[in-house]
């Protein structure tokens, strides 16, 4: 992914894609189409803003100010914690930012969730635990097979089993972000079991089942990620 955060005066990266995902949801929030009915919204309930203030934003050329963030929640509430964290007040944007604490974190407290977890576990071996969480708990009925070999599960990539029981009951947005949070650490590392696992993981969810719960954008660049590192 890029790694600069602005391009030709542009934001680039986790940066565009944070402040996007907030000015479409202040979008949809205050249910307008256009920027000029935006400020007139805001303005009638005393939040004074400029037209210029919020092209930039549209056009990805600025960050806004934290304080304007919370000034803007207060007259449309949760729009604050979709830039500040992420959606569905997860940490979306530390992940996707690749902060490797952060990545732990998130399948830990997952699997920690779910009695899962056991510390001083690889990332294949986490794998299994992830495995066993999403047939178990996430999927239920939707999963159709034996989620005890995964090694014979991966052997068939065309086959992809998650893929196909997201069909059924998609996966949620916490335990989705987990499958990120894991691929991207297996992909800091050497063992290609656990990057194997991981992309059979990540390949089940990308496009659809990442843009129901995620939207779009979040999703193509989920995908760009999984693309550039081949």
């Amino acid at each position: 992914m890029k790694t600069s955060s602005k391009v030709n005066g542009k934001l680039v990266g986790v940066k565009k894609l944070k402040v996007d995902t907030w000015f479409n949801a202040v979008m949809q929030k205050s249910q307008q189409k256009a920027i000029e009915p935006l400020v007139n919204f805001l303005s009638k309930h005393g939040l004074n803003s400029d037209r210029d203030k919020w092209d930039r934003y549209k056009k990805s050329e600025g960050v806004p100010l934290a304080s304007f963030v919370l000034e803007v929640d207060e007259v449309l509430p949760g729009t604050a914690s979709i830039l500040m964290a992420g959606v569905d007040n997860l940490p979306l944007w530390k992940v996707l930012d690749k902060e490797e604490s952060v990545c732990k974190r998130t399948v830990s407290s997952l699997l920690a969730d779910a009695r899962l977890y056991q510390s001083g576990k690889s990332v294949a071996q986490k794998c299994h635990s992830l495995l066993e969480y999403m047939a178990e708990f996430q999927f239920g009925e939707a999963w159709s097979c034996s989620h005890r070999d995964l090694d014979k599960l991966v052997a068939s990539p065309t086959k992809n089993e998650i893929a196909k029981s997201c069909k059924a009951k998609n996966l949620d947005s916490r335990t989705m972000l987990a499958i990120v949070a894991l691929w991207i650490l297996a992909q800091s590392g050497e063992d290609q079991k656990a990057i194997n696992y991981t992309d059979y993981f990540l390949l089940g969810i990308l496009e659809q089942p990442l843009t129901e719960r995620f939207g779009k954008p979040i999703a193509d660049f989920i995908l760009e990620m999984y693309q550039e590192a081949g």
